[in-house]
């Protein structure tokens, strides 16, 4: 097993989709590094220098050199404790203010540099305290985190079905118009010359539209949800599209 700085993310271990190298190329990458249960890696390239993550699975692997291998003296260290200095914003800045370039080169982080990180000592017992406390808080981040994304899923599907009641659309394909009342009719503007186009342009080019029609004529005439997203960032965020005064239609502002 080949593993690269992909396969780490802060405080995340990612073996799972890896390469593989010959037994003669593992036996020569392993001669003086072999990475074990409990040690460090650490992103040394890319957008991920600095990131770090503990070997948390007993695996037999090797790593390219976008990795860095930090072995600690785990009877004195505890590893998740330096994993959450070095992924601390005092780390990242150690981190990102030590990359060493070469001509066009995006930059490393240079092993020698690692060596030289300065890492607070407190004692092992206090180091497990340290941890067992960001743990809980890291846990409640995340707890925090599920519920504002739910919330968030919540306020979307609210304010779909807000669009949906106000502007008379369906949340499926259209079904074949059925007759309606003279009261319910409506002169369609439906131009099979304008369609695939932008809510705006056709906004532009029609003037007031019916909901449904625009969606047809739009760039989105099979995807319902595509289209709200583009309607939703029109009218909320862009402001150039309004509700008209009649029911179901929509104008530029």
């Amino acid at each position: 097993m080949f593993l690269s700085a992909q396969n780490v993310k802060p405080f995340r271990f990612m073996p799972e989709e890896h390469k593989f190298v010959s037994e003669e190329a593992y036996q020569g990458y392993i001669k003086n590094r072999k990475p074990e249960l409990g040690d460090l890696l650490i992103g040394r390239v890319g957008a991920g220098i600095g990131e770090t993550a503990v070997v948390d699975q007993n695996l037999d692997f090797c790593i390219y050199v976008s990795l860095g291998l930090v072995q600690p003296f785990k009877e004195y260290v505890d590893s998740n404790y330096l994993a959450y200095v070095f992924n601390s914003p005092y780390g990242y800045r150690y981190a990102k203010g030590n990359i060493s370039s070469k001509g066009g080169s995006a930059g490393n982080f240079n092993l020698g540099r690692i060596r030289s990180f300065l890492i607070p000592f407190p004692p092992l017992l206090e180091q497990q305290q340290i941890v067992k406390k960001l743990n809980r808080i890291m846990s409640y981040c995340d707890d925090l985190e599920a519920e504002i994304k739910e919330s968030q899923i919540q306020n979307e599907l609210l304010l779909k079905q807000i669009l949906t009641e106000g502007l008379g659309l369906k949340l499926q394909k259209v079904e074949p118009q059925k007759k309606t009342s003279k009261k319910e009719e409506r002169t369609s503007k439906f131009d099979p010359n304008t369609t695939l186009m932008e809510i705006v342009e056709l906004l532009k080019k029609h003037g007031k539209l019916h909901a449904e029609e625009l969606w047809k004529m739009s760039k989105y005439p099979d995807d319902i949800d595509a289209f709200y997203a583009e309607l939703k960032k029109q009218i909320e965020l862009k402001q150039v599209v309004k509700e008209s005064k009649d029911k179901g239609y929509l104008e530029l502002i």
